[in-house]
């Protein structure tokens, strides 16, 4: 209420004081008129008094009456009004007298005005007698001064009752005005709160159907997210509008939705790209259901669906990432799997068959040195038949290992301990000296439980690669330790300075009988891998900085019941 009154007070102070400046210039110019009628009637008053004394003294003077002349000044002068009468000579100068009146008077057409007085001096022509006397002409100047103060009075009780008039009707019409404004504003002011009751509810109603649906989408974004695959919807401007945790990572949007779809491709893949989406959007179900792209870090398989509303139009299309690298992976090892498991049923009875022949070639071979003694061309083709006798002796053994893995035996051990031993074992058995290969073996390492002899023979066949893929520099054997407070990982790695694997035969030299040398029967590395995983360890070749291999294996630390107070150097 009091809020109302205010601004209805407001509008009619505001109102009111337009109105205030119109009638105080209104009333400004009708005290201005009333001051201008008021000096007039003045000045006609001195005006007639003054032709009256001019009457009376023509007729003094043609009688040459100075006494009566002085007489009727006089008496003029007591009148009630007038400040003072003068009459002068020809020059200007006063001859008679009464009252104010200044030393010297000079005719003027017009009456001048002080402050306190008004005064009119006309010049006095004289009678018949004066001009008979003395000739035409003007004899002198008659004054008269009227008192200017009763005007001043009069002027100020008008203006003060033109202002009290005023004030009056401005304060009737500040009050009309505040009514009429305050009647007004209560109708606007229930107006505005019904409009504004309106609008509340409407706003409420937005912001609980905008809240259903941030639920709804929050909702949907974490379905979503609980998906392994990749989910990225498309709209219909071929930008990204929905995306999961796993597509983000799949597709590297991790400022999230925005994105231009041709962003998340390779660019070698934007034409397929192009060609799906136009078959989606177009309806023609002939395009491709989807594409097979293949990336750095694995394979995935990209499916894509179009979104049509109600009427049938393109809304987008959902895009649906899976990584089949697992998949693939898994297929591969049962493949393995499934060749090793044939290759179990016959390695014994390879076996048999192939080493008892063996024996005996290997025998006649070493009788025929000894029988034909000092003869080069038999030393020669039966040290050859030896050789050969022997490599195939290693490949009927590593067979057996691979068809029949021995399960591990472990025990505490120091690794360091365990690289030594095999980088001698691996140079000697080349025919080099036991420091042949070069190690870089951090101390401290923790005590691991490993089988010796089975991560011992797979570094002999990594160091025997790495010999035979030359290079530079000698075989690097290196260990390290990566975690904090004796909980990690202890990598083990060999490295060479060969002419490294080629990225694509990474994965495939690591299955069986595959092999990338000329004389290599495929299984080396198999063994290496299948010790890894008895080990629960991880397996990978990766490239060497400034050429080379790096073959890698990477322990988890798992510490006995009894810790030894030091590793075994």
């Amino acid at each position: 209420m009091a809020r109302r009154l205010g601004i209805a007070w407001r509008t009619a102070a505001l109102l009111v004081s337009v109105a205030a400046a119109l009638a105080a210039l209104g009333g400004a110019v009708l005290i201005w008129q009333q001051e201008r009628a008021e000096r007039r009637a003045l000045e006609g008053r001195a005006a007639v008094l003054a032709e009256a004394i001019e009457r009376s003294l023509t007729e003094a003077m043609d009688e040459h009456r100075p006494a009566s002349m002085r007489a009727i000044l006089g008496a003029v002068a007591r009148t009630e009004g007038v400040a003072g009468v003068a009459l002068a000579d020809a020059t200007g100068a006063v001859r008679y007298g009464a009252g104010e009146f200044p030393p010297r008077v000079d005719a003027s057409p017009a009456a001048a005005w002080t402050p306190a007085r008004v005064s009119l001096a006309r010049a006095v022509a004289g009678g018949e007698a004066c001009t008979a006397c003395h000739g035409p002409g003007p004899r002198g100047a008659l004054y008269v001064s009227l008192d200017a103060a009763p005007l001043r009075v009069r002027l100020a009780a008008g203006a003060w009752r033109m202002a009290l008039l005023v004030v009056a009707a401005l304060a009737a019409a500040a009050a009309a005005v505040a009514l009429l404004v305050r009647g007004t504003l209560n109708r606007l002011e229930a107006r505005v709160a019904e409009r504004t009751a309106e609008l509340a509810a409407a706003l409420r109603e937005a912001n609980a159907a905008r809240e259903a649906r941030a639920a709804d989408l929050a909702r949907l974004q974490a379905i979503i997210d609980s998906m392994a695959d990749g989910f990225i919807f498309i709209d219909a401007d071929d930008r990204v509008a929905m995306v999961n945790q796993a597509g983000r990572a799949l597709r590297n949007l991790t400022e999230g939705p925005g994105r231009a779809i041709r962003d998340c491709h390779p660019k070698a893949a934007h034409g397929v790209l192009d060609r799906v989406l136009g078959y989606l959007r177009s309806g023609d179900d002939t395009g491709p259901a989807h594409s097979i792209i293949k990336e750095r870090e694995g394979r995935y398989e990209t499916t894509y669906a179009p979104v049509r509303g109600r009427d049938g139009g393109y809304l987008g299309t959902v895009m649906v990432i899976r990584d089949i690298s697992e998949r693939r992976s898994l297929e591969t090892r049962l493949l393995d799997a499934e060749r090793l498991a044939g290759l179990g049923q016959m390695s014994a009875q390879i076996a048999h068959e192939l080493r008892n022949p063996l024996n005996a070639i290997d025998g006649a071979a070493q009788y025929l040195r000894r029988r034909f003694q000092g003869d080069a061309e038999v030393a020669e083709y039966s040290g050859l038949i030896g050789a050969e006798v022997q490599r195939v002796n290693r490949f009927v053994a590593e067979l057996l290992q691979v068809a029949r893995p021995a399960d591990p035996v472990l025990a505490p051990a120091s690794l360091n301990r365990i690289l030594r031993e095999a980088a001698q074992k691996a140079a000697v058995a080349r025919g080099l000296a036991a420091d042949a290969v070069a190690l870089d073996l951090a101390p401290d390492l923790p005590v691991l439980d490993v089988d010796g002899p089975m991560v011992t023979e797979a570094l002999v066949n990594l160091l025997a690669n790495a010999f035979e893929a030359g290079g530079a520099g000698p075989p690097e054997i290196a260990s390290r330790f990566e975690g904090r407070g004796g909980e990690g990982a202890i990598v083990v790695e060999v490295r060479d300075r060969g002419c490294g694997i080629p990225a694509e035969q990474r994965e495939e030299v690591l299955r069986p009988f595959v092999t990338t040398k000329p004389t290599g029967t495929g299984l080396g590395l198999v063994l290496v891998s299948r010790a890894a995983e008895q080990h629960r360890a991880r397996f990978e070749l990766a490239p060497r900085e400034g050429g080379g291999t790096v073959a890698r294996l990477r322990f988890p630390v798992r510490r006995t019941a009894v810790q030894p107070a030091a590793e075994v150097a």
